[in-house]
């Protein structure tokens, strides 16, 4: 996952988008998040699948579980396990159901497909900043 955001950022990254985005929350520490961003993100799979989305890349623990400058958007989503993936509308509001865990390339790549096509099917949204 490719961009990196704060908290004075992420209003302005996903009201102005018009593509769905897709949230990785993950810590340094954890094991499938680091296949994730090692082997499917990079993948041809999953590089053929974020062209779909705008991608955001979250760390909000450090090895030492430490909380990084991201860890506002753990707190505001309610994150409680990693890696914690979903998406997001144009105001800042979740689509559909987050994936928890690890997931092949292949898998990957349908549930990033799936949900971008919700997202062009959805009705034109409201540009306010309401996150949840």
């Amino acid at each position: 996952m490719a961009l990196a955001i704060t908290d004075a950022t992420f209003d302005e990254v996903v009201l102005k988008s018009d593509k769905p985005v897709v949230v990785d929350f993950w810590a340094a520490w954890c094991g499938p998040c680091k296949r994730l961003q090692k082997d499917v993100f990079p993948s041809p799979q999953g590089k053929a699948a974020l062209t779909q989305v705008v991608p955001l890349s979250l760390k909000t623990r450090t090895e030492d579980n430490s909380e990084t400058e991201s860890v506002w958007a753990e707190k505001a989503y309610n994150i409680e396990a990693y890696p914690t993936m979903f998406f997001l509308d144009q105001n800042g509001k979740r689509i559909g159901e987050p994936h928890l865990g690890f997931m092949m390339p292949d898998d990957f790549s349908a549930w990033v497909s799936k949900m971008a096509d919700t997202f062009k099917k959805a009705p034109a949204r409201s540009k306010s900043s309401k996150r949840s």
